[in-house]
């Protein structure tokens, strides 16, 4: 069974976070991932109570807040906020949320209610591979200087580790944990990746 988690980066200081997740989310957790970076995760969190807070907490910087998942380890994915609303959605596989939609009251929805995912099987439309790759959205939360063509390789999965690469029949590839794709990207940022990428569930 693989690893499932979420956390949210905000690039605001650890004792700002720390202080306004105790007015509307006191059992999360913060901690530091940089100077002016912050990680929050909480055992308690769902998808829409981390959707919910890493909107809120957006709102300290101009920067923002990003909320990050882990699926099973097979996929990352990241909602950017900014201003209390998202402003990028990431999927580093996108075919493997898309197939994990249920069924509730009589409607289809995706695992973290984002109309986003809200396809049919056999729809034409739905989407498959890498989406949000561009690293612009990404860039802005790192701790020192991005080297932007690495960051955008490690979205677009042009860029793993020989040991971390799973190669479908079709040729298509991704990381083989996407822990240790996340923290890859964490380290791109030049932010501690220990409770960032899944050790503060």
């Amino acid at each position: 069974m693989g690893m499932d988690y979420l956390s949210i980066l905000v690039a605001a200081d650890l004792e700002e976070v720390a202080e306004a997740l105790a007015s509307f989310a006191p059992t999360a957790f913060a901690e530091p991932a940089a100077p002016g970076r912050t990680a929050v995760g909480s055992e308690f969190f769902g998808s829409e109570q981390a959707d919910e807070a890493a909107a809120r907490l957006s709102r300290m910087s101009p920067i923002g807040a990003v909320a990050f998942r882990v699926y099973s380890s097979d996929a990352l994915s990241a909602i950017a906020y900014r201003d209390g609303v998202p402003v990028h959605c990431y999927d580093s596989t996108a075919e493997v949320l898309v197939a994990r939609i249920v069924e509730r009251d009589g409607q289809l929805h995706g695992d973290f209610e984002n109309p986003y995912y809200l396809y049919e099987a056999d729809d034409p439309n739905r989407p498959s591979g890498v989406r949000g790759a561009e690293p612009d959205w990404l860039a802005p939360f790192s701790s020192g200087p991005v080297d932007r063509e690495v960051l955008a390789q490690l979205l677009d999965l042009r860029l793993i580790p020989d040991d971390q690469v799973l190669v479908h029949d079709d040729g298509s590839r991704r990381w083989l944990y996407a822990t240790a794709h996340h923290w890859a990207i964490a380290q791109a940022l030049h932010l501690e990746s220990e409770y960032l990428c899944g050790g503060l569930d």
